[in-house]
């Protein structure tokens, strides 16, 4: 009862203490006696009906906290399909240096299919398929992952490379892949689905990434086909009369292919299709999200170097006390060997910066040697001459 009357002393006090124009004008003695009075009728009321009280609480607030629940996730839910899936892919994507334009049809594509759904638009029912051409190093990788984690959080990623098949078998790609094989138990076979498959059948709503795309249709198109169809119906034949439900798949298809070998607009203003390529439908090709990632300019690359440049320096001056300049003549160099390079990419660039600390490495030990005091000299300055860092 003690312990009733002090919670209910407690609940009035805060009520009356929440009205401002009631404790200003209520002397202190008036309150005291309301509270009493206010505590006094909720004790009561509790002495009678405590315990449909308690009854009440342990049968509904558990319910009202689970429906609470359930409406924070669906709200939060309906928060991807809005403009604020676009504003958080943009931001994400920004590291991705030099394809605006890829990245924007990308985005588009994305936010307007993830809206389709939520229209539950007749024609939506298709999955999501995103092409992703460009030599290697371009930023398909990085563009895929980050994709991957605005949608699925990263925790729903199915990955798929070329050497997940038998090249040299004669059942297709796609029946290696999301098919049902012969596995012999005893003496009986039986016809048992891929693990892609089963993963495929029990949750379809992840985002599946097939890397090395075009070395599966080199050796057959039969992956082409099940992807149109899934892009089409949403569902994703895994053997005769057997389906399975792709509707809320995001596929993505990565290849280091040229702009002309996968039958795309040669101009790169543009991510236009062509007819011309025997070797992708151009059926196909309009069901689905088909862009190029371009070759990286000089420009690009020094945008690049510049940023890789500021944690070297940063790490240097926290670490060691040292001051690293590297003069903008150097970069300009460097980043027209980039450019001249066939292949590669911004993984060339990670060369030259394993290059760059070795040479600081040798720089530090000299300064090691010569000046034993620290702030006799704690500045490193280079340049970049025939291929190699020099200190000036």
């Amino acid at each position: 009862m003690k312990f009733k009357k002090l919670c209910c002393l407690v609940l009035s006090g805060i009520v009356l203490a929440s009205a401002p124009r009631f404790k200003n004008n209520t002397c202190a003695a008036t309150q005291h006696q309301l509270r009493e009075a206010v505590s006094s009728v909720i004790v009561a009321g509790m002495s009678i009906m405590s315990v449909p009280l308690i009854t009440l609480m342990v049968n509904y607030i558990p319910q009202c906290i689970q429906k609470f629940k359930e409406w924070k996730a669906s709200s939060s839910a309906k928060v991807n399909y809005s403009g604020d899936l676009r504003k958080r892919l943009t931001k994400a994507l920004e590291p991705v240096k030099g394809q605006s334009t890829a990245i924007d049809t990308i985005i588009s594509s994305i936010c307007g299919w993830r809206e389709s759904k939520q229209a539950k638009n007749p024609g939506s029912n298709g999955s999501l398929v995103i092409h992703m051409a460009g030599l290697s190093g371009t930023g398909k990788s990085m563009t895929t992952d980050i994709i991957a984690k605005i949608l699925m959080k990263n925790e729903k990623v199915m990955h798929i490379s070329y050497s997940s098949i038998n090249p040299s078998s004669k059942i297709s790609c796609a029946e290696q892949l999301f098919g049902q094989m012969p596995y012999t138990i005893g003496v009986t076979p039986i016809m048992k689905k891929t693990p892609y498959a089963s993963q495929l059948e029990h949750n379809s709503k992840i985002v599946v990434v097939i890397d090395e795309f075009d070395k599966f249709m080199e050796k057959d198109q039969s992956l082409e086909a099940s992807l149109w169809d899934v892009a089409d119906t949403g569902f994703l034949s895994i053997g005769k009369d057997v389906k399975i439900d792709c509707s809320e798949t995001v596929f993505i298809l990565t290849s280091n292919s040229s702009r002309e070998s996968l039958g795309l607009d040669s101009s790169k203003d543009g991510q236009k299709k062509s007819l011309s390529n025997p070797r992708y439908h151009q059926a196909f090709l309009n069901r689905i999200t088909s862009v190029y990632f371009e070759d990286f300019s000089s420009k690009i690359y020094k945008e690049i170097l510049s940023e890789r440049l500021t944690y070297v320096k940063d790490y240097y001056k926290k670490t060691f006390g040292i001051i690293v300049d590297i003069d903008d003549a150097a970069l300009d160099t460097i980043a027209d060997e980039l450019a001249n390079m066939p292949e590669g990419g911004a993984r060339n660039v990670g060369m030259f910066i394993n290059k760059l600390f070795v040479k600081l490495y040798n720089c530090r030990l000299l300064l090691k040697t010569q000046y034993k005091n620290k702030s006799s000299k704690n500045k490193i300055t280079l340049t970049y001459e025939n291929s190699e860092f020099v200190e000036l």
